[in-house]
This record gives C-alpha cells, sequence and structure tokens, in this order.
C-alpha cells in the first residue's frame, strides 16, 4: 500500500567512518488515483432508535462527540445528541419539538430540523435550524453539554433577517457568524452575525442571487482575524455559486471567485483556511462534471483547480468539506459508479498522489452518503453518514489516520544501525546510492524487533547511502 509520507535518511563514508546527517520526511507524487485497503475504519455508532438522517458532521471535545439530527426521534424535527468516542452512552440532549400551523409551514418554540454542525465554546453547544421557530423560518439555539439549559436566540422570519440556515455557525470571540439559506433583501440568503447571548443580531450580506455576487449559501463560514470567508452553492440562481469573504462589521463584501461550471459548480462543503489558502470542494462542475477541489489565496490572487472527479469505479461529488492534516486534505465523495454510497480520500495539498482510503457500501452494516466535514480529533477522523448503518439510518464513523514511523540512523565500524518506530504498519527498508532517487533496493537484512521498535544493521561499500521506508 502507498504511503504519502515515506521516511527519507542519509549517510556518508568520510575516511573509513561514517557521519550521519540530517533526515527528513518528504511527500510522494504521482498523477493517478490509488486504491488503498481499508485501515481500521469502524462504525462507531449506528442511528434508527434515537434519531435519523445527519446532514450535518459532528465535532469532539475530551471523550465525548456531540452532533444533531434532522429527523427522527418523537416528532421527526430531530435532535441535539452526545455519545462517547468508544460508541457508548448516546444521550439524546434535546428534541426538538412538534410544529403546529402546517399551512404556514410549521411552527414551535425551539425550531426544527437541524441540518447544522455544532460549534462548542466553553461547556455550550450552538446552533440552528431550517425550519420551525415562531415564524417557520428556522432558529438559532444555544444548549449546555450536559443538555440543559437549551434557548432560542434567534427566530428568523424571512424578512432582511434571512431564512432557513442550512450550515452550521462560527464562533469568535463572543460572537457568532453563519448563513441563511433563502431571505434577507434580495431573497437569495444572507451573511449575519449573533452574540452568545442572543442580542446584536446584525445581516452582514445579502445575497444577490447573481452570477458573480451570489446566493443560497449552505456552508459554515470561517473567520480569521476581522473577516469572514465562505461559499454561496447559487442552488435556484444565476451563479454557480462563489468564493466570497466580508468583514466581520459588515464592510468590504469581495466576491474571491465566481465558478463558471467549468471549473466547478455548486460548492457545498465549508472552506478550511491553511496560511493564506482557503481549500474547497464542488458538489458538480469542472471538466469532468463530477465535482472538484480548489484552492485559492484570500487575496484571490490564485484560483486552481486541483482535482477534478471522474465518474468511475472511484468517487464522485463531494458535498463536504476537508480536514487538512500537515501537506494533507482529507474528504468524501456523496457516491461512485459502482455503489452510490461514497469513499474517503486524501490528497496532498498541492493535487498530486489522490489515494481512495474507503469506499462506503450498505453491504454487511456499512454505511453511505457522507455530507459533512470529517472532524479531526488526535489521529482520528470522525465522520457522519445520511445512511446505512446497522439499522439503516445512517452512522457516526472513525478513521485513523496513518501515523509514518519515524526513521533513525546510527553509526556502529563500518555498519549502520537503522531503527524506527513500530505503527503497527508494515514497512520495507530501501536503499538507493545517487542522487537523484530513483532507484531504489530493499534492504536484504530482516529487522528484528528491540524494545518495541524495528532494528536493521546494515553494511556497505558505498561513499553514501540514502535510507527510506515504504509501505
Amino acid at each position: 500500500m502507498y504511503n504519502p509520507l515515506s521516511a527519507c535518511i542519509k549517510f556518508h563514508r568520510v575516511v573509513g567512518t561514517l557521519t550521519m546527517l540530517a533526515f527528513t520526511l518528504f511527500p510522494g507524487f504521482s498523477l493517478s488515483a490509488r486504491q488503498t485497503s481499508p485501515q481500521n475504519y469502524k462504525i462507531l455508532y449506528s442511528f434508527g432508535a434515537n434519531g435519523d438522517g445527519l446532514e450535518g458532521g459532528v465535532i469532539v471535545s475530551g471523550n465525548m462527540i456531540y452532533g444533531t439530527t434532522a429527523f427522527g426521534d418523537n416528532y421527526d424535527n430531530g435532535e441535539v445528541f452526545s455519545v462517547r468516542t468508544d460508541g457508548t452512552g448516546y444521550t439524546s440532549l434535546h428534541v426538538f419539538s412538534e410544529v403546529s400551523n402546517f399551512d404556514e409551514g410549521g411552527t414551535n418554540s425551539d425550531g426544527a430540523i437541524p441540518f447544522c454542525t455544532l460549534v462548542l465554546g466553553g461547556s455550550v453547544l450552538y446552533g440552528t435550524t431550517t425550519g420551525g421557530g415562531n415564524a417557520s423560518n428556522g432558529v438559532v439555539f444555544a444548549i449546555n453539554v450536559g443538555g440543559t439549559g437549551f434557548r432560542t436566540l434567534h427566530n428568523f422570519t424571512n424578512g432582511a433577517g434571512g431564512a432557513q440556515p442550512q450550515a452550521g455557525l462560527a464562533l469568535a470571540g463572543g460572537t457568532l457568524y453563519g448563513t441563511t439559506y433563502t431571505g434577507g433583501t434580495g431573497q437569495c440568503g444572507t451573511v449575519f452575525s449573533i452574540s452568545t447571548n442572543g442580542t446584536g443580531f446584525a445581516t452582514l450580506h445579502n445575497f444577490a442571487g447573481t452570477q458573480t455576487d451570489g446566493g443560497a449559501p449552505t456552508t459554515s463560514v470561517i473567520v480569521a482575524g476581522g473577516t469572514v470567508y465562505g461559499t454561496s452553492s447559487g442552488a435556484n440562481t444565476s451563479s454557480a455559486g462563489t468564493v466570497f469573504s466580508v468583514n466581520t462589521n459588515g464592510t468590504g463584501f469581495r466576491t474571491l471567485h465566481a465558478f463558471n461550471s467549468n471549473d466547478g459548480d455548486e460548492p457545498s462543503g465549508s472552506l478550511i483556511l491553511s496560511s493564506n489558502v482557503l481549500y474547497g470542494t464542488t458538489a458538480y462542475g469542472g471538466p469532468l462534471g463530477q465535482g472538484s477541489i480548489f484552492a485559492i489565496t484570500t487575496n484571490a490572487s490564485s484560483f486552481t483547480n486541483l482535482y477534478d472527479f471522474p465518474y468511475d469505479n472511484a468517487g464522485a461529488s463531494p458535498m463536504a468539506g476537508l480536514t487538512i492534516v500537515s501537506n494533507t486534505l482529507y474528504g468524501t465523495t456523496r457516491y461512485n459508479s459502482n455503489n452510490i454510497t461514497g469513499t474517503i480520500f486524501s490528497i496532498n495539498v498541492n493535487g498530486t498522489g489522490l489515494t481512495y482510503l474507503h469506499y462506503f457500501g450498505l453491504a454487511n452494516g456499512d454505511s453511505g452518503g457522507p455530507y459533512s466535514s470529517m472532524f479531526l480529533s488526535g489521529n482520528t477522523l470522525y465522520g457522519t453518514t445520511y445512511f446505512g448503518g446497522s439499522i439503516g439510518a445512517g452512522s457516526i464513523y472513525t478513521y485513523p489516520i496513518p501515523v509514518p514511523p519515524t526513521l533513525a540512523i546510527t553509526s556502529s565500524g563500518n555498519k549502520v544501525i537503522l531503527t524506527w518506530t513500530n505503527t503497527g504498519a508494515l514497512y520495507s527498508l530501501q536503499s538507493c546510492t545517487n542522487l537523484p532517487l530513483t532507484s531504489w533496493t530493499a534492504v536484504p537484512n530482516a529487522p528484528a524487533a528491540v524494545f518495541g521498535a524495528n532494528a536493521c544493521t546494515n553494511s556497505t561499500s558505498a561513499t553514501a547511502m540514502f535510507y527510506r521506508l515504504q509501505q
């Protein structure tokens, strides 16, 4: 199995002695997608008995996972839940109440049908619902992590403040930032802010639904410094979607990129920021029509399509955003041509080395339909699926990120002793004598286990030798 990080270390022979030089980790490059076997992917919890329809993702704090279901429970309006990271102790923290006045869209006091991923501030969870509330257009809510103190912070009215938020919130200081799918002066959605105590609601931008301004945002925003970054999907408008920024005080709105279908269509996943580069996905469009991964600088000086998904036996149509770990992006696709249930993938930040890590499938209790970004806690990714699992109503799954071993070298006379940490995966030790590093050969000596590590003694008459571990 290919490992995107291979440890490389070099030694030089100088007048009969060995001089140790520095070692580094370097990324592997390839222009074609690769497939790997599952690495301890598992379903942590299956829904059905408590809620179903996970449109949002989960967050992890300590040994607890928090999230929302859009449907299920007593009134089929969803709930806020917690579950331990070992899959035990599922708790319904709040069940959204029954709605009345169906002719007016359904009203209640606490909202209904949350599509959001929650955000945690201290011991309080914040989120949105797309329906319910006193005007049937959704709410912003808060609830303590133990399930007490549920409160509605804001009711959307389909006026200038927007309506029907379909995304979660971003928290910066004591202020929450979010988007609405519709409403506002142009009826194409808004960007808004509100204090965590429910005061000071403000509309930062009203989308016009044009090709350049965008509309119908469905993703959470991110906040960096004094700037809010996000995407609009362009659904039901003349736009193919946009990447935008706006100051936290509502000034300086700017469309950083307007998609034209050829470079992507309908960005449906939240952005992530690394240094001055924003990374995201589009669910559709691109040269092959099946969605794309893109990167854009925060000042809009550079936009790059990192990868265009084909419609083949691999994955297509990423509905979720990305998670970044070092120089690797992790994400999901919604379906592939074999089983329409999706994949987990990784790709280098420069667009090379796309690898499919897991294929979702409904057989044998697996799940499918990942619609939200994965959450990284430690070396484990936590994600959700809309359907599947043992009951068929969606799941929480985990996928551990492989941690590359550390390769070290010491000299012993005319020999070198190479050691590397035992990560539980099988690696082969390879050597190369010349630059560029193209002709690698396996070191014939079998490693020995020494205090939980692998050790290999090797002798050579070469003036220089490079070593690496390859999986």
